[in-house]
């Protein structure tokens, strides 16, 4: 609606997150254990939110179809990270852990579009969706501050487990 000129791109935006999802589990993996779980999850955000912001910065069909390889190349890829991470943090507990995160992926996929829909009156229903969307980086933030406290209690511990979580 807003660029009336990538419209007929829609389809093939589809088929482009479609295919980047398939291999981003594997290569958003193989880049965490290199460089660490938070620093991949970090990158990942950035990533999509860069996605995200690139058909507002242009309307270029080029930039609809590059918004839609960064969403399909990190969607799935953040949450099996944020799954992988949460259940290394409590290895006797990986099944109540996973379950817990998968419940609050499961309320976000549904109430967001909700949320979304609400927006749909404001005079600038895009922008009030993205002050939205917003709110998901701004909540990983919090989440990463939480992680980044536990991690110097534990280096200030002599832990020595941080491997998946730093790159060490």
């Amino acid at each position: 609606e807003r660029h009336p000129d990538t419209a007929a791109l829609a389809n093939w935006a589809w088929v482009i997150v479609g295919l980047a999802v398939m291999p981003s589990s594997v290569l958003w993996g193989r880049l965490a254990t290199r460089i660490g779980y938070c620093r991949a999850i970090s990158l990942a955000l950035a990533v999509q939110a860069f996605g995200m912001l690139l058909p507002w910065l242009t309307s270029h069909p080029a930039a609809a179809l590059v918004s839609a390889l960064t969403f399909g190349g990190t969607f799935i890829g953040i949450v099996t990270l944020v799954l992988t991470l949460g259940a290394s943090w409590y290895p006797h507990h990986r099944a109540a852990v996973v379950g817990l995160l998968t419940a609050a992926f499961g309320s976000g996929q549904a109430v967001g579009p909700f949320l979304a829909t609400l927006t749909a009156g404001a005079a600038d229903p895009y922008r009030a969706a993205f002050l939205l969307a917003d709110q998901r980086f701004q909540g990983y933030e919090f989440v990463e501050g939480l992680n980044r406290r536990r991690l110097c209690l534990q280096r200030l511990e002599g832990a020595d487990d941080l491997a998946l979580v730093d790159g060490r």
